[in-house]
């Protein structure tokens, strides 16, 4: 603020004026006064509270209630149960019944698991009052590999299993000579590799490649290789699917058994399917074609064509979903799977590959509450070389005769047979502790060239029975205890075989028949968790003391146990 004084010209006295002159205000910091006093927070502990009064009045009611007293619930976690990767498996029973097992699975980094199983079993005492010893045993060892990444899967599994059994089913009338110095033991050797690759949002959708080598007691060889791969391609709901296949099977067996010659038989199978798949929404549906070229050693070249289709519909309540399902194909048939079948199958038998031209199945399937699922279909198929089992016959020559030459082992014959089947299926989890599945199938055969003979009256279809049932469940008891079973029927069937009265290998021999009953086998199983790392368990095989199964003259064993106990553990890599 300043004063500023004037003077004018004339002489008027004009006084005094005072004008205030006002600037722009530029602050800085030596502007800024520091507030002295401190500040303060309204605290319980300095200020006083205001006393509240309250005025309750007491009114009398009809009824009083006391709540009950306690303490506040605490929030636990639950525990997680402890999951070990790996265990031993030991168990003893009798017949000198011996189990022993180490398995492991490990997870390692990279989304990658590495698996084993090094499996022993086996009862070394035979069945009382036979010829021949029925020991038998199993020895497995297997090794898996599975790798999952954003981009693919892939599983690859290495395995070698060696089974032994003896032909041990002769018939009562055999002369005992024939026994002299034979060693009737049976050692089935596979070993199978297999790798099978996924890739995600890739134009090759998977490629699975496998190979079996089959080797025996009896200077069998058989070697299996296959190799498949599916391409895809989307456009829009809709999904195109090519897929190559070749398939080689090369076996060669010491003699084939009615000319005692050496056999070799060779079987390429070359196949292209081409479809169209629908896999979304309520109308699902597969549609295409497969190709197959086929090259065997027992027949001519030929191509065969085969339709394939597949059709569902998914109801709007979610709960019934009918399907049908049209096609065909040509099925490589091998002594492995003979033997996976029948394991009394002789190493000497023929060699086909069977011809499936037609095959329906029209059925439905259906959600019932609590997760219970029901499944029944009709099905019909034509098989021009359909496989069934029946007896060789005895072989007399004493000077050199094979174990399985002794009307003990079992042939390969092939028919065309019409099989009209009707099949259910219920997977019912009654609850968490109750779960069981049940299986019905009854199936019919009739000769394919005349629809209405009953080819089982005939006895052309020997050892299929006409109805299977199966029944297997688990029940837990609280956390520590676990019960198994298994049950499983088999109708009656027929079995041909040549009489032994001839004393002659020869196909053109008449054929017996005899008529097998049904069987009913039985199995339970108990596990008790004693810890974390300890388990008991206990098995009862054929509980209902059956004398036979599905082999003729191939009793089995009586009702027989097995105890052990599992220990768990840890491995790391």
């Amino acid at each position: 603020m300043g004063m500023l004084f004037v003077f004018g010209q004339e002489e008027k006295d004009l006084g005094t004026q005072e004008i205030t002159v006002t600037k722009a205000f530029k602050p800085n910091i030596k502007n800024v006064i520091k507030k002295k006093e401190s500040p303060q927070f309204l605290d319980s502990l300095s200020k006083k509270k205001y006393k509240i009064n309250y005025q309750i009045f007491s009114v009398p009611v009809a009824s009083t209630f006391t709540p009950a007293k306690g303490d506040a619930r605490k929030l636990e976690s639950p525990k997680t149960p402890i999951q070990y990767n790996s265990g031993i498996t030991m168990g003893y029973g009798s017949f000198n019944q011996r189990l022993i097992q180490y398995n492991s699975l490990i997870s390692m980094e990279k989304q990658q698991e590495l698996g084993w199983i090094i499996h022993y079993s086996g009862l070394s005492e035979s069945i009382p009052e036979l010829l021949i010893p029925s020991t038998q045993s199993d020895f497995l060892t297997h090794f898996s590999h599975r790798k999952i990444t954003d981009k693919n899967r892939v599983f690859t599994q290495l395995n070698f299993k060696q089974n032994q059994y003896y032909f041990y089913g002769l018939r009562s009338q055999i002369n005992s000579r024939l026994l002299n110095g034979i060693d009737a033991k049976q050692k089935l050797n596979y070993f199978t590799l297999s790798s099978d690759w996924l890739w995600f949002d890739k134009l090759i959708k998977d490629a699975k490649f496998n190979m079996g080598l089959t080797t025996d007691a009896f200077s069998t060889n058989e070697l299996y290789l296959d190799f498949v791969t599916t391409f895809q391609k989307n456009l829009g709901s809709v999904a195109l699917f090519f897929s190559p296949e070749i398939a080689h099977l090369n076996s060669n067996f010491d003699h084939e058994y009615y000319s005692k010659q050496s056999y070799t038989y060779q079987s390429t199978l070359g196949k292209a399917s081409l479809f169209a798949s629908k896999s979304t929404g309520n109308f699902k549906f597969k549609i295409g074609v497969s190709a197959v070229l086929s090259l065997d050693s027992s027949s001519e070249k030929e191509w065969l064509f085969f339709p394939q289709m597949s059709l569902s519909y998914l109801t709007k309540n979610g709960k019934l979903l009918p399907f049908l399902d049209i096609g065909g194909e040509i099925k490589q048939n091998s002594f492995r799977d003979f033997t996976h079948f029948n394991p009394f199958i002789a190493p000497a038998i023929q060699i086909q590959t069977s011809t499936i031209p037609f095959r329906l199945v029209l059925g439905a399937r259906t959600k019932l509450s609590s997760g219970w699922r029901l499944e029944g279909n009709v099905s019909i198929e034509e098989n021009e070389k359909l496989p069934i089992f029946r007896h060789f016959g005895l072989d007399s020559n004493e000077q050199n005769v094979s174990p399985f030459r002794l009307g003990n082992s079992f042939e390969v014959i092939y028919i065309p047979v019409v099989t009209g089947a009707i099949e259910a299926n219920l997977k019912a989890p009654v609850n968490s502790d109750l779960v069981f599945n049940f299986n019905l199938r009854y199936v019919n055969y009739f000769n394919s060239n005349d629809s209405i003979t009953d080819v089982q009256t005939n006895d052309e279809v020997s050892n299929l029975p006409n109805i299977f049932i199966d029944l297997d469940g688990r029940y837990s008891i609280g956390k520590h205890v676990v019960f198994q079973w298994l049950l499983a029927h088999r109708g009656a069937r027929t079995n041909s075989y040549p009489p032994d009265s001839t004393l002659s290998v020869s196909q053109n021999v008449p054929l017996l028949s005899e008529r097998l009953p049904a069987f009913t086998q039985l199995d339970m199983s108990i596990d008790f968790k004693i810890n974390p790392r300890l388990n008991f368990f206990a098995k009862g095989n054929n509980l209902l003391n059956q004398t036979y199964y599905q082999w003729s003259n191939y009793r089995v064993y009586s009702t027989n146990f097995l105890i052990g106990l599992r220990y768990n553990f840890e491995v790391s890599l």
